[in-house]
């Protein structure tokens, strides 16, 4: 009977792990560096080539450093500003950024974000 118990309890305290880690906003902030996430801030900041300069930085560190789910988390908040700046990308800086995008899909885990951010690399041309 003691096993029964024991077996049930189990179930409960995963049932429960399962539901509550995606809900943990902690969790999914610790992935992403502060100096990334106020990077990111700063980008919503700065308009024109400036932006585009901003986010290149941003994915560089990034890709250098590793940060994958950083990557995968941080795009979702960057791509759209980024987007409306690519018209006012000098063309000195569409190079260094294409490299990077590039960098960052490959680095990036979630096949997803990589597709999307390899939609706007292709954009540049």
């Amino acid at each position: 009977m003691g096993a029964i118990w024991f077996f049930i309890s189990g179930l409960a305290l995963m049932a429960l792990l399962v539901w509550l880690l995606p809900n943990l906003p902690a969790l999914r902030r610790r992935t992403v560096p502060r100096a990334a996430r106020r990077s990111a801030r700063r980008l919503h900041e700065v308009h024109g080539p400036a932006r585009v300069r901003a986010a290149t930085e941003l994915l560089a560190s990034l890709t250098t450093d590793g940060h994958g789910m950083a990557i995968a988390q941080v795009w979702a908040d960057i791509e759209l500003p980024l987007i409306a700046a690519l018209p006012d990308c000098p063309p000195a800086d569409k190079p260094r950024l294409v490299a990077v995008l590039n960098a960052a899909a490959d680095v990036c885990p979630h096949r997803d974000t990589a597709k999307s951010i390899m939609a706007v690399r292709n954009s540049l041309g």
